[in-house]
């Protein structure tokens, strides 16, 4: 027999799912906010300005502003209050199924809780799913039911620059990446993006080669726009190899699982004989948790 959680402790609000707030300062950079979400599991900050939290940036919003103002002098040098958002808040009693509910008609993938100027608590989509996968009995929803039947897709040989341009002209997070022939290599998301950022504090010197990794990001770096802008670096480059995938006629809570097993946020979905048929990403489960409402 499953265990289940007393009553008393199931999650039913905004508050019980809520999780502290990761800040930057207002004065930061679009740059400092690539180096601080390169190295974390994380995809939004909240901006802060002596103690009051005065706007949100995700990196949805950090890639796509970068992209649409590519041919702007110092782009990386800009503000990050440049590109922040309002902080949408909720009370702390709103159901979780409205919560989500929320996120789909804003188009966001966070809220808050708090007062006009302090975030006391975050929740994202990720909190979303980890809802469902911990606390809704399995058997109430499939794969099948909620997948995104229609993806996008690329070539391995395409350059970094157009899979971004693709990225954007779609409004989506991550796309899925093709061999020549075809069959499924591995898939690209907004945040593989940031990860060169990482080794700018500790790259290489001239005199020294390095790793052939870090040669080739430090490489597309450049001085101003980086991997972002680099029509020589191939997406194969930048992917994760491979694709985690859930099978269509999969439990959605078991494929909630996998999502937080594996820190991701979108598998594919398959066919019996492997075939991929769909994506399955996080707003699809949040469809699933609003329509509980």
């Amino acid at each position: 027999m499953q265990d289940r959680d007393p009553p008393s402790l199931i999650p039913k609000f905004a508050k019980d799912i809520i999780n502290s707030p990761e800040v930057i300062n207002k004065d930061s950079k679009l740059s400092d906010f690539a180096r601080k979400l390169s190295t974390t599991k994380i995809s939004r900050l909240i901006i802060e300005d002596q103690g009051k939290h005065i706007g949100i940036v995700s990196t949805k919003d950090w890639a796509f502003y970068l992209f649409k103002n590519k041919n702007e002098e110092g782009i990386l040098d800009i503000s990050l209050t440049k590109i922040m958002h309002n902080i949408v808040y909720v009370d702390e009693t709103t159901s979780i199924p409205k919560c989500a509910a929320m996120m789909l008609d804003k188009k966001i993938s966070s809220l808050a809780v708090g007062a006009e100027d302090h975030v006391d608590g975050i929740f994202t989509k990720t909190d979303i799913v980890s809802y469902y996968a911990s606390h809704l009995l399995p058997g109430h929803r499939k794969v099948d039911d909620y997948k995104t039947a229609r993806y996008i897709w690329v070539s391995e040989d395409e350059n970094t620059f157009n899979v971004l341009k693709k990225l954007v002209e779609n409004n989506i997070s991550r796309i899925v990446v093709k061999n020549l022939d075809g069959s499924t290599k591995g898939i690209v998301t907004l945040g593989d993006f940031l990860r060169p950022f990482s080794y700018l504090k500790h790259a290489p010197s001239e005199n020294n080669e390095g790793g052939q990794e870090e040669q080739t990001m430090k490489k597309s770096l450049g001085p101003t726009s980086g991997l972002i802008f680099n029509k020589r670096v191939k997406v194969s480059e930048i992917m994760k190899k491979g694709l985690i995938t859930v099978k269509r006629n999969e439990d959605l809570k078991i494929a909630c699982k996998t999502f937080l097993e594996n820190h991701i946020d979108g598998t594919g979905v398959v066919e019996r004989d492997g075939t991929l048929c769909g994506i399955l990403s996080k707003t699809d489960i949040t469809r699933a948790v609003a329509s509980m409402n």
